[in-house]
């Protein structure tokens, strides 16, 4: 059994190993307080409480939260992903506060906090759209899931919860149909040669992330293979930028690209050449599109702006630079891809995850009609 020692402060305190109830691994704990029988006393309280598995009961939903993003988020995901687990994380100490318990939680209280987070769950008290309310659900949801699969819990409270709040009114499409494409592409590659034009025709070809282009190097175009390698991305946030890990692992790949994207971006090359020789670019990092204000890629709503712009000289809906990677995975599924290919494409875990991307352009309708249309009359023939 541990001894209380005398500290040179007068108080007393007691080192001392326990298994974590959350985690099962042996850990060191610390008590101090005025007295040798204090200590005594509050250390015999915590083992009782450990041998009876009233830690157990007790675990902070907070405290479960931070183990749980330590444990199995910290590291593997981006800063950005790791910035909406802390969102999401604040939102529940506002909603319960800094002393609920994991197991305090049942299916009326969290449906409650759904529904707060719909009404005033914003940053400053104003309402949430169902699709933010949506995301935070889901990772509690996966925070609960990991509590009962841990068996700190008998039962998911998060299950079959009613996703509350206002649908998001969006002035820009979130895809582009194969005409409307043709019509931007071919405004866009008149447009004047500058690094904006050059990172949305990345993005129209390749479907990928704004991170991803942003932080793509020259290094990493294999013309060879006619693939554009992935392999990490652009933590644009003032505090934290740089060049760091993908969204998830499966967002490492290789994507492929036609040939007149690599003579496109030769083009490009040349340009950025000539203006670093000139002193007017400077690029130690061997970006692909670099910033001409300072030596990071060019900023995400410069790219919008930009996008917007060639929308209007296009005549074709707007849209956001998020909308290629949606109607990448249109074309890919119009052109018949493979489930595993489109996947892979597209850095997901899994395919339903693509085919949630997925929307259903006219095109798309008019391929699978016409399929289905043929089928039904080989069963009418004779």
């Amino acid at each position: 059994m541990a001894e209380p020692k005398k500290l040179e402060n007068g108080k007393w305190q007691i080192r001392f190993r326990y298994k974590d109830p959350i985690t099962n691994v042996w850990k060191n704990k610390m008590i101090t307080d005025d007295t040798r029988k204090a200590v005594n006393a509050r250390y015999t309280d915590f083992m009782a409480k450990a041998n009876k598995g009233q830690l157990q009961a007790n675990i902070s939903l907070l405290d479960f939260f931070d183990e749980y993003v330590e444990t199995f988020k910290k590291g593997k995901i981006s800063k950005v992903t790791l910035n909406k687990y802390a969102t999401t994380r604040s939102s529940l100490e506002r909603f319960f506060g800094t002393k609920q318990t994991l197991r305090g939680i049942d299916k009326l209280s969290y449906q409650k906090f759904i529904n707060w987070l719909a009404e005033e769950g914003g940053h400053r008290g104003g309402p949430l759209s169902k699709v933010t309310v949506q995301n935070r659900h889901d990772i509690v949801k996966s925070v609960f899931l990991e509590a009962l699969d841990m068996g700190l819990i008998s039962n998911n409270p998060c299950r079959r919860a009613t996703i509350a709040g206002d649908e998001a009114i969006h002035d820009k499409e979130k895809t582009m149909s194969r005409e409307n494409t043709k019509k931007f592409r071919s405004v866009l590659l008149a447009r004047p040669d500058t690094t904006g034009k050059y990172f949305v025709l990345a993005q129209l070809y390749t479907g990928c992330r704004y991170q991803e282009i942003a932080a793509l190097l020259w290094d990493d175009l294999d013309e060879e293979n006619g693939t554009i390698g992935i392999r990490r991305a652009y933590q644009y946030q003032e505090e934290e930028r740089g060049l760091g890990k993908t969204k998830t692992p499966y967002s490492i790949r290789d994507v492929d690209v036609p040939a007149s994207l690599f003579r496109e971006l030769k083009k490009y090359k040349a340009i950025q050449n000539e203006r670093m020789l000139l002193g007017k670019l400077k690029n130690p990092r061997g970006l692909v599109f670099v910033n001409d204000r300072n030596t990071w890629p060019v900023t995400n709503d410069y790219v919008n702006e930009y996008i917007d712009e060639t929308c209007q000289l296009a005549e074709v809906p707007r849209i956001t630079s998020h909308a290629f990677r949606h109607a990448k995975i249109d074309a890919m599924i119009l052109a018949e891809a493979d489930p595993i290919y489109i996947k892979s494409q597209v850095g997901h875990k899994n395919i339903s995850q693509s085919y949630d991307y997925a929307s259903a352009t006219q095109e798309n309708r008019e391929k699978n009609k016409e399929k289905v249309i043929d089928f039904m009359k080989e069963i009418e023939a004779k």
